[in-house]
C-alpha cells in the first residue's frame, strides 16, 4: 500500500480506539451517531459497495434552502467535547503526527506526513521558530466534511450540542499541511479531491461514511463525484 494511503488510513484508524479509551478511563466519549462509532469505513457497507452508499445520499436540493451559515453556530472551536481534558486540536495532532512531544495536553512538536499531498512537514507550536519546516502554522486540522457543507446539508436543523459534537468529532478531523487545507478550502468532492488516486478513493469512502452516519445531505455534483470516484476505484 502506498505510503500516502497508509498515512491517510492510519490518521483515522485510531479514532474508535481513542473513543474507547476515554470511556474506559471514565471520561465520556464523543456523542456521535451509532454508525460513526461502529466498525471501520474500510468495511463494505451492507448494501454492497461504497459507490452504492454514495448514490443513496440525500440531496441538498431536496431538503429546501438553508439559512445563512455562521461558524459560531457550531460552538467553541476545538472544544474538549470528549472530556479528556485536552482540546480536540491537540488530540488530532497527537494522533496524526509522528515523533510527538507533548507538554501536558499541548503538542509541542512532531512530524506530519501530509495525507493529502504526501509532503513531510516539521511541526512546532512556537510560531516564531526560524526555518521553513519549523512553523506550527504550516500544519492545519481540517474538517474532511466542511462545517458549511454540513450546515447546508441539514446541520442548521440540529441542536447546538449536536453541531458542536460534529465540529469536534475525531472521525471528521485530520491534520494536513496548510497548503493542502488552503487548496481544498471549503470545497466538496466535486471541487476538490486528493491528486493521488488511491488517496482520493479513501477520501471518498471517508466522506461517504461521515455524511451517511450524520445524515447529511450533499449537492448533486458532490454526490456524482463520490459515485464516480468510488466506481472507478472499484469500491
Amino acid at each position: 500500500m502506498p505510503a500516502r494511503l497508509v498515512t491517510f488510513a492510519a490518521a483515522f484508524a485510531t479514532a474508535a480506539t481513542i473513543i474507547t479509551i476515554t470511556m474506559i478511563v471514565g471520561h465520556p466519549g464523543p456523542v456521535v451517531p451509532e454508525a460513526a462509532r461502529a466498525g471501520s469505513p474500510g468495511e463494505v457497507p451492507d448494501d454492497g459497495s461504497w459507490a452504492a452508499a454514495a448514490a443513496a445520499l440525500p440531496l441538498t436540493q431536496e431538503s429546501g434552502p438553508a439559512p445563512p451559515y455562521e461558524r459560531a453556530s457550531f460552538g467553541e472551536t476545538w472544544a474538549d467535547v470528549d472530556g479528556n481534558g485536552c482540546s480536540q486540536r491537540d488530540d488530532v495532532l497527537a494522533r496524526d503526527l509522528a515523533e510527538v512531544v507533548r507538554e501536558d495536553c499541548a503538542v509541542a512538536s512532531g512530524t506530519l506526513r501530509d495525507p493529502y499531498s504526501g509532503r513531510t512537514i516539521g511541526f512546532t507550536s512556537d510560531r516564531t521558530a526560524v526555518g521553513d519546516e519549523a512553523d506550527g502554522s504550516r500544519v492545519r486540522v481540517d474538517h474532511l466534511v466542511g462545517l458549511r457543507a454540513a450546515h447546508d446539508g441539514g446541520a442548521w436543523r440540529w441542536s447546538p450540542e449536536r453541531r458542536a459534537q460534529f465540529a469536534n468529532s475525531l472521525e471528521n478531523l485530520i491534520a494536513v499541511s496548510r497548503d493542502s487545507a488552503q487548496e481544498k478550502g471549503g470545497r466538496g468532492p466535486a471541487g476538490w479531491l486528493p491528486d493521488d488516486v488511491g488517496v482520493a478513493c479513501e477520501y471518498a469512502i471517508r466522506y461517504t461514511w461521515i455524511t451517511t452516519a450524520w445524515e447529511i445531505a450533499v449537492p448533486r455534483d458532490d454526490r456524482d463525484a463520490l459515485v464516480t470516484t468510488l466506481t472507478t476505484c472499484g469500491r
